[in-house]
């Protein structure tokens, strides 16, 4: 009965697509026990040390005694439970997710403003900055604030986009802190010391571990980025790189040459908010819905 619940909580996170380490390898020792029992039983059978008959009706015995029917009657109470309580879960954050979605129509209009503007002739400078295959079909630019929401959004998008497109989609990231203290181009500081972010991601890039730093930034400053310093930077590079040799890249004079020369191209390409993408040529400011960028992405790859 163990194993039947075991089965049934692997098939549940299959379903709700999670992975357990500690889980599954309590149902593999599970499984090498069970294993184990029947080939000893086997010897046992083998050498006449014990009958199956015998067998057969020690396990009879136990399954009919009045514990072990208490015991299974709580396994499939359980069970029970368990499958109503994923299911209907799993029902209603479907019909959520879909109340919050946006029509066909809605998409369709979206993407004929957007496929109306004209195509902006830029030459991009290559950037470290890169989530997805460099050879990749679709090839989108945003400007960024590292430290900005709308921006975040942007970064789980950018996730939940890969899933879908893997090697067909990249997307390549240029820094755009709304920070007076390395962006002379803006009025008033909206983020402070996300100039501090945008040298350590750029430091992270030159350490070859910039999708695992973003990941953890985002994990960070999910509640609120009021308390992003210099020092959570560097913690946040703990497990990734030398806590030392970050720090130190982060302060390099090329850090911050890099870090000025896209503020230099946002301002040349007259951008006041992040973020700011682009998708063949075409301006979108601010995050699109997750389905218009889906649609875009499938049409570019039609073309």
């Amino acid at each position: 009965m163990a194993l039947l619940v075991d089965l049934v909580l692997v098939l549940f996170l299959i379903k709700l697509r999670q992975f357990c380490s500690l889980c599954f390898l309590t149902y593999a020792i599970n499984l090498s026990l069970l294993v184990v029992f029947l080939f000893r039983l086997k010897w046992l059978v083998k050498r006449r040390e014990i009958s199956s008959s015998s067998v057969k009706v020690l396990l009879w015995s136990q399954w009919q005694s009045a514990e072990r029917k208490a015991a299974s009657s709580l396994y499939l109470l359980f069970i029970a439970f368990l499958g109503f309580a994923v299911f209907s879960t799993s029902y209603i954050l479907k019909i959520n997710t879909a109340s919050a979605g946006i029509s066909q129509a809605q998409i369709e209009s979206m993407l004929q403003e957007f496929y109306s503007q004209k195509v902006e002739s830029i030459d991009f400078p290559a950037s470290n900055l890169i989530m997805g295959s460099p050879k990749a079909r679709v090839k989108i630019v945003a400007f960024t604030d590292f430290l900005c929401p709308p921006c975040q959004r942007l970064f789980d998008m950018d996730r939940k986009l890969h899933l879908e497109f893997k090697d067909d989609l990249s997307i390549a990231y240029y820094n755009y802190p709304l920070d007076g203290a390395c962006n002379p181009y803006v009025n008033e500081t909206s983020h402070p010391l996300s100039c501090v972010a945008s040298k350590a991601v750029i430091a992270s890039a030159d350490l070859n571990v910039f999708a695992s730093y973003l990941n953890k930034l985002l994990e960070a400053t999910n509640e609120s980025t009021d308390d992003f310093s210099k020092q959570t930077a560097l913690k946040i590079s703990y497990g990734l790189s030398d806590v030392t040799d970050f720090a130190k890249r982060m302060d390099l004079a090329a850090t911050s040459d890099l870090l000025r020369r896209d503020i230099d191209l946002a301002e040349k390409l007259k951008i006041r908010a992040t973020p700011t993408i682009f998708i063949d040529g075409r301006r979108v400011d601010g995050v699109p819905p997750q389905e218009v960028m889906e649609a875009t992405i499938r049409r570019e790859l039609a073309d």
